[in-house]
């Protein structure tokens, strides 16, 4: 006797994502103002808003996030000659698409116009087309209780605590699946490591030799906090606009959205919220001058994450520019003038780790016998050419810094100028050791997440602030 046919669902049981979620991010992406239309479509009914989000779904189907341990289980059913069925609420154009792709499902059945397949609306399809208790159904959903309730044996596939309450223990079949909880997969997308870089907001404090105002450490670290905000922000959405090429690389496709481990909306929710509160620091800080450089480098960065990421040689210059906003910032609020030669400095170093940044993607690459970047404009052949150029652009901004403090200003700010002079050998024996690493495959393509857990950076900022202060500020 042939078992039950087996009734998979999709969302959040045979993948760890919602196509639901995913077609409104790939619309996003595509057109973002239909945020506009949305409620319109709504209107008519969640089948039609599926139905509509569905025409902006040309996303690969392949990479999708899954649950490997019901896909396991699932293989066990195949080998048992069990009739598949995946029987989902995302639209049919996209349940098609996903059945095809796994090649198991005797067929594959979605929400069409009129009919949105979720809850009650599933269970009576389900006892019309098998009878009450002629299947099996898997899910996960609070939704999917009306169907277990038809159904012979409930499979449910990490449940909540709460949700395992309404099936009784002698008619359902566990699958759990270790996943990250989602606080903790939220904090690690907001990427606060990442913070380290902002921390150049402290720079022009230094530099002006306005350390000893207790009201600007205060101004300093308020717009840190703000700015840290407003960069998780855009970590959130970059996140988002990148999911397809994240679950084509080889590490990216760990991070949280990419991984299923976080669902798409709290990206969306998150990042509004944290760019809400990013603002707001800087309103009632009443940062007049600081908040016109926070909205600047937040519309550069969406042009960077949406459009400019993708253009070779201005991704990278653009990325130098992101940093250099952090010193402008902090000058803003501060309120000191900024230094031209900090400014030109600053420009070429970043432009130098941007470029590391660029040929550890490469080299990685390589190693995976890929010939380009997922989602960069940039091949295999441009590896020799990343190295060259990030090598010479290190190497001026410490031509800019040996031009600086061999110059008069130098000696109107210390008592013994002279002692500055060792900074440029220091940085210049650093910038070496960066690129030596990063041409022998050691750089994690991230320089700022290389230098926080590299001891050799450690002792080069020792080292630079020993200095300063033999030089004795005046």
């Amino acid at each position: 006797m042939n078992p039950l046919p087996l009734c998979v669902d999709l969302d959040g049981t045979l993948l760890a994502t919602d196509c639901l979620w995913e077609s409104f991010v790939q619309g996003l992406k595509q057109n973002p103002f239909i945020v506009f239309l949305v409620p319109f479509w709504l209107l008519k009914g969640r089948a039609n808003l599926k139905n509509e989000l569905a025409r902006f779904a040309d996303f690969d189907v392949a990479p999708l996030p899954e649950n490997p341990q019901f896909i396991n289980w699932l293989a066990t059913q195949v080998v048992l000659e069990r009739d598949l069925y995946l029987v989902s609420a995302s639209d049919q154009k996209l349940v098609s698409a996903i059945g095809d792709n796994f090649g198991i499902f005797k067929e594959s059945i979605g929400s069409r116009e009129g009919l949105n397949l979720r809850g009650r609306n599933k269970a009576d399809y389900l006892v019309v087309r098998f009878g009450e208790g002629g299947f099996d159904y898997a899910g996960n959903d609070f939704s999917d209780v009306h169907i277990w309730e038809k159904s012979k044996t409930a499979i449910m596939v990490h449940p909540p605590k709460r949700l395992l309450e309404k099936v009784p223990e002698g008619k359902r079949l566990v699958i759990m699946e270790d996943r990250i909880s989602l606080p903790r997969a939220f904090l690690k997308a907001i990427r606060p490591h990442q913070w380290m870089k902002n921390l150049l907001i402290f720079v022009p404090l230094l530099t002006a030799h306005v350390w000893h105002q207790p009201q600007s450490w205060m101004s300093a670290l308020l717009a840190f906090i703000s700015f840290s905000c407003c960069a998780s922000a855009v970590y959130l959405i970059n996140d988002l606009a990148d999911l397809r090429s994240d679950r084509l690389h080889n590490t990216k496709r760990n991070r949280p959205f990419a991984s299923g481990a976080l669902p798409l909306y709290y990206g969306l929710i998150g990042s509004g919220f944290l760019l809400v509160f990013s603002f707001l620091i800087m309103v009632f800080a009443n940062y007049q001058s600081g908040t016109p450089v926070l909205a600047v480098y937040f519309v550069a960065t969406c042009l960077y994450s949406f459009w400019l990421k993708q253009v070779a040689g201005v991704d990278i210059v653009f990325l130098a520019g992101l940093y250099t906003i952090r010193l402008a910032l902090g000058a803003a609020v501060v309120e000191v003038e900024i230094s031209e030669w900090l400014l030109a400095f600053s420009l070429f170093f970043f432009l130098s780790l941007a470029l590391a940044k660029r040929f550890s993607e490469l080299y990685n690459i390589k190693e995976e016998n890929r010939s380009k970047v997922a989602g960069r404009g940039y091949y295999l052949a441009d590896l020799n050419l990343m190295a060259m150029l990030g090598s010479s652009s290190g190497y001026l901004s410490i031509l800019v810094l040996a031009l600086y403090v061999s110059g008069e200003s130098v000696s109107q700010l210390y008592h013994h100028p002279k002692w500055i002079l060792l900074v440029c050998p220091i940085m210049l024996v650093w910038v070496t050791r960066l690129w030596l690493v990063t041409h022998r495959g050691s750089m994690d393509e991230d320089p700022i997440h290389f230098a926080v857990k590299d001891a050799f950076s450690y002792g080069t900022l020792l080292s630079l602030g020993l200095i300063a202060l033999l030089a004795s500020p005046i």
